[in-house]
């Protein structure tokens, strides 16, 4: 008999708001960065499981975005326009640098290194177009401007690399239900896949495999592949009980997917077979964003103001 999902190990709650994104820095396993829709970042002690700080980060509009770039810096976007870099010191944190970026989408931001110089994905806002600057001087890089048709806005990024010429490349879902694998240096699109009628909401990919898999405003996952020539290839189609998914992630060791629903489920694939291995339940809304802090506890947060956390021993 097959093992019954579990139940989760515990459920972080205070967030005055919908949590709308989370982040476990690399440099710690203790340390949990939350963002809600009322644009306060919280950062939560895992082992004391407490909140040991507060961040009034985007005044009135959701934290869409959370990444770290060392223990002193912190990286946050909200849709209010501005990508602001935290540093932390005397025990307070306080914006070192802000970048513009598009109010109109929902697109999270993206940070990738190249050549030890670390650059920023930022949804411009003009539709349809990226920026890659360079997040020490703030200097742009490129330019992601695709002119062969209307793609409507950025709706999602994901950053990968070509391990067989070692070169940058962003995967970008469009609004059109479409995703464009781009060249940034050369700014150039190297293939572009019809997926979905309707938008493209959540997109991951493994570098490693070359495969990844996106969702949309319906019941149905499709997965894809990169070709050593660049090309994009679209593989399975899985279909779940209920519309809408809100967030895929793979995790690191390549071995397992997870995505997230409005229909307020969790939900185990394997990324080698893409078969379905659990449903997880717990949460009374959409849950909207998900993150591993090993590769057996997944953390996720919902709209119902909750963050779960589970024991994955798949």
């Amino acid at each position: 008999m097959a093992k019954p999902p579990p139940d989760p190990i515990f459920i972080l709650r205070g967030s005055i708001s919908p949590v709308s994104c989370l982040h476990a820095p690399a440099h710690s396993l203790d340390i949990l960065y939350c963002g809600n829709q009322s644009g306060q970042i919280t950062v939560w002690n895992l082992k004391s499981r407490r909140v040991t700080c507060t961040i009034e980060a985007h005044v009135k509009s959701t934290v869409l975005w959370l990444q770290s770039l060392n223990e002193k810096e912190l990286l946050s976007q909200g849709r209010d326009g501005l990508i602001k870099l935290w540093t932390y010191e005397n025990e307070r944190f306080s914006v070192k640098t802000s970048f513009k970026c598009s109010s109109q989408t929902f697109c999270c931001s993206a940070l990738f290194e190249f050549n030890k110089i670390r650059y920023l994905v930022l949804p411009n806002e003009q539709q349809s177009v990226i920026d890659i600057v360079n997040i020490k001087n703030s200097q742009l890089m490129a330019t992601l401007k695709p002119t062969d048709q209307k793609y409507g806005m950025c709706m999602c990024v994901n950053n990968s690399y070509s391990s067989v010429e070692a070169k940058p490349l962003l995967l970008i879902g469009y609004e059109n239900g479409s995703i464009i694998l781009w060249d940034i240096l050369a700014e150039k699109v190297l293939d572009r896949l019809d997926m979905f009628l309707d938008s493209i909401m959540c997109l991951d990919f493994s570098s490693q495999l070359l495969k990844g898999l996106c969702g949309s405003v319906n019941n149905t996952l499709k997965t894809f592949r990169i070709t050593k020539e660049m090309k994009l290839i679209q593989d399975k189609e899985l279909e779940v009980t209920n519309d809408g998914f809100s967030n895929i992630i793979i995790r690191n060791d390549n071995k397992l997917v997870v995505t997230t629903g409005w229909d307020s489920t969790i939900r185990l694939f394997s990324m080698k077979s893409w078969k379905p291995l659990a449903v997880l339940k717990y949460h009374k809304e959409s849950v909207q964003c998900a993150t591993f802090i090993s590769n057996n506890i997944l953390i996720c947060g919902s709209k119902d103001k909750l963050i779960s956390l589970w024991n994955i021993y798949t």
